[in-house]
């Protein structure tokens, strides 16, 4: 059983953000909601808020079926992939920086294809259970999360 996404969080055409959300950030999760693309925000979700502000990293899990599809966007949004050094790249795990041009703010996604856990700098336990995670998101308080089967504390999945 999948759970339907829903699109983007309009109110009177204005995304339903934070106000300290990075403007291109908010436009760029618009348009992934927008067509589509099965994606969810993968992981701490204590800072979410310093995420869409910029402060920190965004983690997304993606459907890997969707790679392709999310790349086009990311480009349209002029992302550049950045190529971690081999001795911190984790598998199934991509690097985007994006700048909103009006402000000159930067952000940074870790974009996941695969669920690889493991200590800090040690990503070594593979979950294949992508699918079930993405397709359990629902929506608490503001955001959609996953089933709460799949969370840990510091390890929920929201998606926007």
């Amino acid at each position: 059983m999948s759970i339907q996404t829903p699109g983007p969080r309009l109110i009177a055409g204005v995304s339903d953000y934070p106000s300290d959300t990075i403007p291109a950030l908010g436009a760029l999760l618009d348009e992934l909601a927008e067509k589509g693309v099965r994606y969810c925000l993968w992981k701490s979700n204590i800072r979410l808020r310093a995420g869409l502000a910029g402060e920190t990293d965004l983690d997304l899990l993606v459907d890997r079926e969707y790679g392709l599809q999310l790349r086009e966007i990311l480009g349209r949004h002029r992302l550049k992939q950045l190529m971690p050094h081999k001795a911190s790249a984790h598998a199934g795990m991509e690097h985007f920086l994006g700048m909103d041009e009006a402000s000159g703010r930067l952000f940074h996604l870790h974009v996941h294809y695969q669920l690889v856990l493991g200590e800090q700098y040690v990503k070594n336990y593979r979950l294949p259970m992508e699918s079930q995670v993405l397709g359990s998101v629902r929506f608490v308080v503001e955001f959609l999360f996953h089933s709460p089967r799949w969370s840990s504390r510091s390890s929920p999945c929201a998606l926007f």
